[in-house]
């Protein structure tokens, strides 16, 4: 398996995602992750587990050379480089592979920045987060709970007897929709655990829902708050403008103003001010959507000083406005089909429109690979050696992620059979 990844990595340009944890037994670990850039897009692999004496800087460089070197990765091919918000992450590209990956980008990932924004709202909402815990706790504990109010559901005909979501803080968007399912179930849940009380009247939990349940100011004040934003720039730039929006909406209620204010505050820092290291990067590519691109500034050389690759394209450029002109916009438009289109016309911008479109804006598998790499270090493992470790989560994460990638039939593990 080792062979045919690196052959499938052979000349491409990719992205390299990197995210740290600590094991069970104290372990410090570097889960090292490789996205091949282009349109067949390649979900990413794992490269390796590399376990640190010590998290900082320099042990993170290191890990991500020895891991370029293992796989023969040119490093002129790596143009991303994609991690968490980590200060040692920073520094680690900041002062030694931004001078080795000299087309690569740092990119922190955008589901932790809207995470944090979003953890604004969690934080200041102190009531209603303590009954999203409590519902959580309430039903988690109990199998036998459980049961009784998908039945109390059913017999009140209610359309959809689902159990509340069980947020987890990771997990930013989970929160707020435990808080959505709260709030359409209010009335269910209060007469629910009204019931459950009287039959467990010693079940301090219970009491306390129910108390901030019957305070039905927690309801009517959050309803409806629960705006989330997924994509990049323009999303975000979206989310920026209902925040302006709002400012004059709540701008004679404070409570509900200062709400908007602190995550405003936390989405600026990312958006605007320089927090997160690609954001202008983001912006900038808009130019590969031809849609977007008619209505944006076309000065080629704004584009130019944030995608230094782009400085050998002037000629092309020119032609790809004429193109622009030529294009219809009045049916469903497919702006992979218009680049595989016209890589002939324009093959240096096609270069460009393949590895910028697919690049990567979060760190989702790197977390995938962690909690992979947990479930193979359970109570009955914790005596294999660190390369059995390694080479355990490297087949399992791998064995499904691998696309358009021969391998041999005994190179295959079913990943029940691993954790099993």
């Amino acid at each position: 398996m080792f062979d045919k990844i690196k052959n499938s990595l052979k000349g491409k340009k990719v992205a390299i995602l990197c995210d740290e944890s600590t094991d069970t037994n104290q372990r410090y670990f570097l889960q090292v992750l490789c996205k091949d850039l282009s349109f067949n897009k390649h979900s990413p692999v794992l490269l390796d587990t590399v376990y640190l004496e010590e998290v900082n800087f320099r042990t993170v460089s290191q890990a991500v050379i020895k891991t370029l070197n293992k796989y023969d990765i040119n490093f002129d091919n790596v143009f991303s480089f994609v991690s968490d918000n980590a200060s040692y992450m920073f520094k680690s590209y900041n002062n030694v592979l931004i001078n080795l990956l000299p087309n690569s980008h740092h990119t922190t990932c955008v589901a932790h920045i809207i995470a944090l924004i979003a953890d604004t709202w969690r934080i200041s909402l102190k009531k209603l987060d303590k009954l999203v815990g409590l519902i959580k706790f309430i039903f988690s504990k109990s199998p036998a709970r459980r049961i009784r109010y998908k039945v109390f559901l059913q017999e009140l005909n209610v359309e959809k007897a689902n159990l509340p979501p069980e947020p987890v803080i990771t997990r930013w968007n989970t929160w707020f929709t435990a808080i959505q399912y709260h709030v359409e179930n209010w009335d269910h849940l209060c007469k629910f655990i009204n019931s459950e009380i009287s039959l467990y009247p010693e079940t301090e939990s219970l009491s306390e829902a129910l108390e901030i349940l019957k305070d039905l100011r927690v309801k009517n004040e959050y309803q409806g708050n629960n705006f989330l934003a997924t994509e990049l720039y323009n999303d975000l730039n979206k989310l920026h403008c209902w925040h302006l929006a709002n400012f004059e909406t709540f701008k004679n209620d404070s409570s509900r103003l200062t709400l908007f204010q602190k995550s405003h505050e936390k989405l600026k820092k990312y958006l605007f001010d320089g927090a997160m290291p690609s954001m202008k990067l983001f912006k900038e590519a808009r130019f590969l959507d031809p849609e977007q691109f008619k209505n944006l500034d076309q000065n080629f050389d704004n584009y130019a000083r944030s995608i230094p690759n782009l400085k050998n394209c002037r000629t092309e450029w020119l032609l790809y406005l004429d193109i622009l002109k030529e294009t219809s916009f009045e049916n469903s438009f497919n702006i992979i089909e218009f680049w595989l289109t016209n890589r002939k016309k324009i093959p240096s911008l096609f270069g460009i429109a393949e590895w910028l479109l697919f690049y990567p804006t979060n760190s989702a598998d790197c977390e995938r690979s962690i909690s992979i790499y947990n479930k193979i270090l359970t109570d009955d493992r914790n005596r294999l050696t660190k390369e059995s470790i390694v080479n355990l989560n490297f087949i399992v994460f791998n064995n499904q992620k691998i696309q358009n990638v021969s391998l041999e039939k005994e190179d295959v593990l079913i990943e029940n059979e691993i954790i099993a």
